[in-house]
């Protein structure tokens, strides 16, 4: 996400270089207090009003929502600005890492509702994500617990 927004950080090239040293082959991996400054300062960055946008209840809202083997993360932003309103991420528990990769997009979804429920509840948005097969989860042949999310995601 960083790497992203990357454009919308002042200094994001210093302010990483503790991090950076860390990728390199001659380094011995060692995460000391420098790296630990330098991950709280770029998080602080990230939540700053240089890359998050002010909530625009006029403007048109997209909820971009993505899973891998370990988490999930949700953004929720207007559709013509290049500034997210808000970020959401949580780790899979140690059953939920054993779902199938559409049931983890799934997941995904779910979160991104409900954790943006009172900016997506009663209004027109746009779902991203990257995931086709994803679509299933609005037919009658999905999997019960794709079942569930989809009555849960009907009344959005």
């Amino acid at each position: 996400m960083v790497n992203y927004y990357h454009r919308f950080l002042p200094n994001l090239s210093q302010q990483l270089a503790p991090l950076h040293r860390l990728l390199r082959a001659e380094v011995k991996w060692t995460w000391d207090k420098e790296c630990s400054l330098a991950f709280g300062r770029v998080k602080r960055l990230m939540a700053s009003d240089t890359v998050l946008a002010h909530f625009n209840p006029s403007l048109p809202i997209t909820l971009s929502c993505d899973a891998s083997s370990y988490g999930l993360g949700v953004i929720l932003s207007h559709k013509y600005l290049e500034h997210p309103v808000a970020y959401a991420s949580r780790t899979l528990t140690a059953a939920e890492q054993k779902y199938s990769q559409t049931d983890k997009e799934a997941l995904g979804v779910a979160l991104g509702v409900k954790r943006f429920h009172q900016y997506l509840y009663g209004t027109s948005f746009t779902l991203i994500t990257d995931h086709q097969p994803l679509t299933t989860l609005f037919t009658a042949t999905a999997a019960s617990r794709l079942q569930r999310q989809a009555l849960f995601l009907a009344s959005y």
